[in-house]
């Protein structure tokens, strides 16, 4: 489908694709299923350190599994399925205030 994006009106693609499943990553590598493909966010470097030390859990942050993290699949994932690239400011506000920096 990424590939072949660029045949498809992009107002097509917006109002079709949110509406299927994918999977996200979820503890220990498992995959865990969501009914729809938005709204949910992209890993980075970053975040998963904070996820390998233990101060966010995988499956608090709905982390799109990376499989489906191909060539180009940032702009399809963010600008037409209006999913996130990872902000961790949020989850830095909440550790500040539980004095965790």
């Amino acid at each position: 489908m990424i590939s072949h994006r660029a045949d498809i009106a992009l107002t097509e693609l917006q109002n079709k694709l949110p509406n299927y499943p994918v999977f996200l990553t979820g503890a220990n590598n498992q995959k865990v299923y969501s009914s729809t493909s938005t709204g949910h966010n992209l890993s980075s470097p970053e975040i998963l350190k904070f996820v390998d030390n233990g101060i966010i859990s995988i499956n608090d942050i709905d982390i799109i599994d990376s499989a489906y993290m191909v060539s180009g699949a940032v702009d399809y994932w963010c600008n037409i399925l209006k999913n996130n690239t990872f902000d961790l400011s949020v989850y830095r506000f909440g550790l500040q205030r539980q004095n965790i920096h």
